[in-house]
């Protein structure tokens, strides 16, 4: 990283309380709470956004703050201290079989009680060995606050001395040292029926072709995803020309790119427009562009947007129900253009679907856009 900048994050590990807590927490329920309200929504205040790491239990007690906090968009994750679920160490004194039987139970309790799927996480204490990483992997994990480097917390078992410093890849065998490990790869690679997307954001534009370089020459990556409220700057603003033009000409994979109709995350302008991605459109006639939410607010306007340009289709998945939305759309466009979306993971797939199914479709319309749209526009 260049020194004179300051990157920070903001997280949180929210705990059960004291009494019930192996090492500790909120003296009630209430109090821990409102903790967890006031930080997230200060910062939501500010346009920044945190990251609460949820322990099950947690999770059960404050259901529907977490949903209400992840609405705002605060990233939720699993929190875990294994003493607090019968067992008798800390989390790196396990073995990677362990490791994995304990995660899959706090899993399967963290999404009973907020119906969602952790991507992140953090061990209690920062406790973890060679193990974990390869682990968390294997389960799906994507991203995690594992280390914390030059803790040397042995009654722990948390030995960070020589870590990095920085965000970084996680080694395969060494969990002292970056690797390679592309933990969306390795989580899909054992799953035909999975594919993935490579993000990029053009502030890191290196960062972002290195990425594009290494994954859609596969056949389980199947295009790019663009948000434009992340990187602040609309997909077809003139910075973004090359590297849409390298998609559209090198390696003829769609867009996915996220549509709404209002700013976001703090944005005072918005950067996602229908419109905006009209103009994309228009400019890479080749580059098949997915407008995921139909523009949100906005699906009217997206529609309208994709009559004008033919390599504009739409992705139906929003965080609430519009009155046959999807319905409209096929009318409009015709049952081609229309893709299913399933939200996940940060929505309800089965919300999702069901709007397919109350719209006024045929059959073959419903057979279109829940499956053989994205068959043919992803080449699958």
């Amino acid at each position: 990283m260049n020194s004179n900048e300051l990157y920070a994050c903001f997280t949180m590990d929210c705990e059960q309380i004291d009494e019930l807590a192996y090492q500790g927490g909120p003296v009630t329920w209430e109090l821990g709470e409102r903790s967890i309200r006031g930080y997230c929504e200060t910062l939501l205040e500010q346009g920044l956004r945190a990251t609460l790491f949820i322990a099950p239990q947690a999770a059960e007690r404050y259901r529907t703050t977490f949903l209400e906090l992840a609405g705002a968009g605060t990233e939720l994750g699993l929190h875990y201290h294994p003493q607090d679920h019968g067992y008798p160490d800390f989390f790196g004194a396990f073995t990677s079989e362990e490791q994995d039987q304990m995660l899959r139970e706090a899993m399967d309790q963290w999404s009973q009680a907020l119906g969602l799927t952790p991507f992140v996480f953090r061990p209690g204490n920062f406790s973890a060995n060679d193990a974990t990483f390869p682990t968390l992997v294997r389960l799906g994990f994507l991203a995690g606050s594992v280390s914390l480097p030059q803790r040397n917390f042995m009654e722990a078992r948390a030995n960070w001395v020589g870590a990095p410093f920085d965000p970084h890849l996680a080694h395969r065998a060494n969990r002292l040292l970056p690797g390679d490990l592309p933990f969306l790869a390795e989580a899909i690679a054992p799953h035909p029926q999975l594919y993935g997307y490579v993000y990029i954001n053009t502030h890191y534009p290196e960062r972002s072709l290195r990425e594009m370089e290494k994954y859609l020459g596969t056949d389980k990556f199947v295009g790019v995803k663009y948000n434009g409220e992340y990187s602040r700057a609309a997909a077809c603003a003139p910075e973004n020309k090359d590297v849409f033009t390298l998609l559209e000409k090198s390696y003829r994979k769609p867009l996915l790119l996220h549509t709404w109709g209002l700013p976001e995350h703090g944005n005072v302008v918005a950067y996602s427009l229908p419109a905006q991605a009209m103009e994309l459109a228009l400019a890479h006639p080749q580059l098949k562009i997915v407008m995921g939410h139909t523009g949100g607010t906005e699906w009217m306007s997206a529609i309208r947007a994709a009559e004008k340009a033919p390599n504009l289709y739409l992705d139906t998945c929003a965080s609430y129900a519009d009155l046959d939305k999807v319905g409209v759309a096929v009318r409009m466009l015709g049952a081609d253009r229309v893709l299913f979306g399933s939200g996940a993971t940060e929505g309800s797939p089965f919300m999702q679907k069901g709007a397919i199914l109350d719209s006024d479709l045929t059959e073959q319309d419903r057979f279109q856009v829940l499956y053989d749209n994205a068959r043919r526009v992803f080449d699958l």
